[in-house]
Order: C-alpha cells, then sequence, then structure tokens
C-alpha cells in the first residue's frame, strides 16, 4: 500500500468480553475467540440462539430450527443484509433507496454442520487508491450436528494455495524478529498444510501430495 490508502479503510473489529480492559491482551482473547467482523464502513452484528459470532451451538442429529438476528449500521446508506449458511444466502432483507439502518430475524431450519454469518453491503463505494465497496462481513457461528465434520475440498484447495503464499512471503519478504519466532510461525503453516493434505487424501476422488 501507499499514503493513498487510509490506515484502517477496510479493517476488523473484535469485540470484548463485558467489562473488561481494553487492552491487547484482551483485543487478542477477543480476536481467538472469533467474536470478529470485518468491514469497510459498517458495523455489524450478528445473534443466533442468543449466542455471539465465534460461538458453537451443538445439535441432535436431524439438527433443528434455529432462530437468527441481524443487524447492521453505516454512515453511508445500505442496500442489502443477508444470512449466509455455508456460502450460501438463506434470508436476507433489501432497501431499494437505502438506509442507514438495516435489521433482519429469522427462523433457519439446520440439518447438517457448518456455519452461519452476516453481511451487508452498499451500492456507495469509496475511494482511496482504488475504489472500494463499502460492506461488512461477520465470522462464523458454528453449528454441529451430531458431530457431523465439515469439510469442503474445494475450500481445501483455496486455503492451501493461500498457505503456500504465506510461506513464500514469510520466508522470502519478511522481516525475521529471530530465527525461533521464525520457525515457530513457519511449523504452524506447514502443520495446516499437513492437516488439509491428510483431510484431502481421505476423500474419494482426491489424492493428495
Amino acid at each position: 500500500m501507499s499514503a493513498g490508502m487510509p490506515i484502517g479503510g477496510v479493517r476488523t473489529y473484535a469485540k470484548l468480553a463485558p467489562q473488561s480492559e481494553f487492552s491487547f491482551d484482551n483485543w487478542g482473547k477477543a480476536i481467538r475467540s472469533g467474536n470478529t467482523f470485518t468491514t469497510s464502513g459498517p458495523i455489524i452484528g450478528l445473534k443466533v440462539e442468543g449466542q455471539e459470532v465465534g460461538s458453537e451451538i451443538r445439535l441432535p442429529a436431524g439438527g433443528g430450527t434455529l432462530e437468527a438476528e441481524v443487524w447492521a449500521v453505516c454512515a453511508q446508506p445500505i442496500h442489502g443484509l443477508e444470512i449466509v449458511n455455508n456460502g450460501k444466502i438463506i434470508a436476507k432483507t433489501v432497501s431499494r433507496e437505502g438506509s442507514r439502518h438495516l435489521k433482519l430475524k429469522e427462523k433457519i431450519k439446520i440439518d447438517c454442520s457448518g456455519w452461519l454469518a452476516a453481511r451487508c453491503y452498499s451500492y456507495h463505494k469509496t475511494w482511496h487508491i482504488w475504489p472500494i465497496n463499502v460492506a461488512a462481513h461477520t465470522s462464523p457461528i458454528y453449528i454441529i450436528v451430531s458431530n457431523q465434520e465439515v469439510f469442503s475440498p474445494s475450500d481445501a484447495i483455496c486455503m492451501l494455495n493461500l498457505i503456500n503464499g504465506g510461506i513464500e512471503w514469510l520466508d522470502t519478504l519478511s522481516t525475521k524478529a529471530d530465527e525461533n519466532t521464525h520457525r515457530h510461525i513457519r511449523a504452524t503453516f506447514e502443520l495446516a498444510e499437513r492437516e488439509l493434505h491428510a483431510k484431502l487424501g481421505r476423500m474419494p476422488g482426491h489424492h493428495s501430495h
């Protein structure tokens, strides 16, 4: 980036635990808990059965019905608010003229493990070095149905490409704090890479190398 891109033009928010001190350590705990959303403007929130983003909800075999509540506010008018389940839009509300506050409540039938997230968008763009869409997307709330594992081969291949890029960046462009830290970070990438290859290898019709 350059001076033409404002710091925080696209950013991630993390929600600290109630009554916790505003500190770097507590921010790190919030990041690790997954109670986050990314945005280029709007503030967005999601609860499922009263549970916050980053939570895990367990259902028995056959699944069940969950109530999701979503809201978004923004200085610029937003035109759509959506609930996404495993990558598919399952509920939405739209405002043709645009609104600075949208909300949505929906009962959702869940029959398999996966995730729920919320996102919103505007037809407006902000201009930095290049045009940035005004939008926001929460991290997931995870749904586990009868301990059923969720795995998408196409998503795994995409993640492997990102991991390989991360390793290459780490080895060639990053500034090393010290060798031990470098090895520790690289080992995290390598562990993820091995686990994804192992899962792909167990899928019918897929061969991992």
